[in-house]
């Protein structure tokens, strides 16, 4: 079977998940330091705040799925792309009030738990409609699955690029911030309130660029989607056309499935393991490198180099 695809279409398919990609790599390495150390939450209050986030996801996922499923195709931006263009707002939005630490306004400790909560919600929210709209346009964009498991391909290669450009740029700004302190005492060597402009060049940034790939990727969609509507019509999925009893039928079918918890159960089990590990990442270091904030950002960069090189390279 040809090829449908240019390969202009299937690099800005993969630009799409980008800013999710960048933030979501700050928020499972960096959040909980972030909000102790710089935000000077207590822990309690940020590991509620983390567990905030993931509950949100998990209740916002299949609801943004069955929405962008059963809606109907909203003009030229088509069925899926409203919904991946909305949580990009959200993201690039709620991302810079996160690691801002609220930007100057005067806040006590109560009203400052609520902000950075609704933050917390926004971005959530945000980020599932990313996911589950982008990865939801595979199948509308292709019936081959070689070229389905292509775009998977490239759309997780984008990932880990993101998630090495993130660190890489976090060790420079640390970096640099850590060459401005003095080393003598640990205030200035360790993370703190005065350690809040490094993250907020951080996260400004990943919007920044970000924000560019979304770009990138509506107007590479836009025209991929012309080209193909014009050789097999509209690209809408059947379910917007499903009264609510098919679309019952049809969610029962899949529960019956077993295969469907096989891949669930697989996927759970990596994504745990991933997120355990990236989370982690800052415990270890504040307890290795006391709260070192130059130590903090080089641990990643370090475990990345240990992990792709011989042995006989490492040192």
């Amino acid at each position: 079977m040809a090829e449908e695809i240019p390969l202009e279409g299937r690099l800005g398919f993969a630009l799409g998940h980008m800013l999710n990609d960048l933030s979501a790599a700050v928020w499972f390495s960096y959040a909980l330091t972030y909000f102790a150390q710089v935000a000077q939450l207590s822990y309690s209050a940020a590991g509620a705040l983390v567990l905030l986030g993931q509950v949100v996801d998990g209740l916002a996922t299949p609801l943004v799925g069955m929405g962008s499923d059963y809606m109907a195709p909203w003009g030229r931006l088509g069925q899926r792309k409203p919904w991946h263009l909305a949580g990009c707002v959200l993201v690039a939005v709620s991302f810079p009030l996160l690691f801002g630490g609220g930007w100057g306004l005067p806040m006590g400790p109560t009203l400052e738990l609520v902000y950075y909560g609704v933050a917390v919600v926004l971005f959530q929210v945000g980020w599932a409609a990313v996911q589950v709209s982008h990865l939801a346009l595979i199948p509308d964009l292709s019936k081959s699955e070689e070229e389905r498991t292509s775009l998977n391909a490239l759309r997780y290669g984008t990932t880990v690029i993101s998630n090495v450009l993130v660190y890489l740029s976090a060790w420079g700004l640390f970096a640099q911030a850590g060459e401005g302190g003095s080393d003598d005492g640990g205030e200035e060597r360790g993370l703190g309130p005065k350690q809040l402009v490094p993250f907020r060049v951080l996260a400004s940034g990943i919007v920044a660029v970000g924000t560019v790939a979304v770009l990138a990727f509506h107007i590479s969609q836009w025209r991929l989607v012309t080209q193909l509507e014009e050789k097999r019509g509209p690209l809408v999925s059947k379910r917007a056309f499903q009264s609510t009893q098919a679309g019952v039928a049809a969610a029962k079918a899949w529960l019956t499935t077993a295969s469907l918890y096989y891949v669930a159960v697989l996927y759970m089990t990596a994504r745990v393991l991933i997120n355990l590990c990236m989370v982690s990442w800052s415990c270890r270091a504040e307890r290795a490198g006391g709260t070192d904030r130059r130590f903090l950002a080089g641990l990643l960069p370090r475990e990345f180099h240990r992990g792709c090189c011989p042995p006989n390279l490492q040192d």
